[in-house]
């Protein structure tokens, strides 16, 4: 095991809070648990522009380096222009965190399909609900049995999504949809941010 690259090990399918990760931290090996790398990445401050002389980090043949962004930008600039895509071309996606690729035929036929995307922002209602109603989704009242919707809570810092117990839906006569945010001890002032994706099938 001793002698295994990390190109070579078994990739994890999954990472749980009480996994230990390995770090160098001041040029020696040590380990720290999921859940304290995690506090600690959500504590970093996003970067809000990036300099020629930053140093960024890559993977190149399975290990990990860094670069200035001066030579990144540079090494994008020289990459030929694609001029044409294809149905059969490939795409790189982030989908769960995970970097995968796509198709384009299987893009488009999945944007032929999203009726809508985006983030709605719940207000408050009472101590047990927030809400918010979303008003410019068209046919909705001929045919919602035609709609699949996707509400997801994003779990995100100064919010009481740790209070809510469920998110629902209900169709309001107008091709109007009404989004709310069940739980306990919400206040005047609360809001939760959500995505809504809303797909027509045929």
């Amino acid at each position: 095991m001793a002698n295994t690259k990390i190109s070579e090990m078994e990739e994890a399918t999954q990472v749980n809070e009480n996994d230990l990760v390995m770090i160098v931290q001041e040029g020696r090996n040590k380990k720290v648990k999921m859940e304290k790398l995690e506090t600690k990445i959500n504590e970093m401050t996003e970067a809000t522009e990036i300099n020629d002389i930053d140093l960024l980090m890559i993977e190149q043949e399975g290990t990990n380096k860094k670069i200035k962004a001066e030579k990144l930008k540079t090494k994008i600039n020289e990459m030929e222009e694609v001029v044409e895509i294809n149905d059969n071309d490939l795409m790189l996606i982030e989908q769960e965190g995970t970097n995968k690729k796509v198709k384009v035929s299987k893009i488009q036929e999945a944007e032929a399909k999203l009726k809508y995307c985006r983030n709605v922002v719940l207000r408050y209602e009472s101590a047990e609900r927030l809400q918010q109603v979303i008003t410019d989704i068209e046919d909705l009242d001929t045919n919602s049995d035609k709609y699949v919707i996707t509400l997801t809570m994003k779990n995100l810092s100064g919010t009481p999504y740790r209070q809510v117990s469920n998110l629902t839906y209900t169709y309001v006569t107008g091709n109007q949809l009404k989004i709310n945010a069940w739980g306990e001890g919400f206040v005047e002032g609360h809001s939760l941010s959500v995505s809504v994706m809303i797909y027509k099938i045929d």
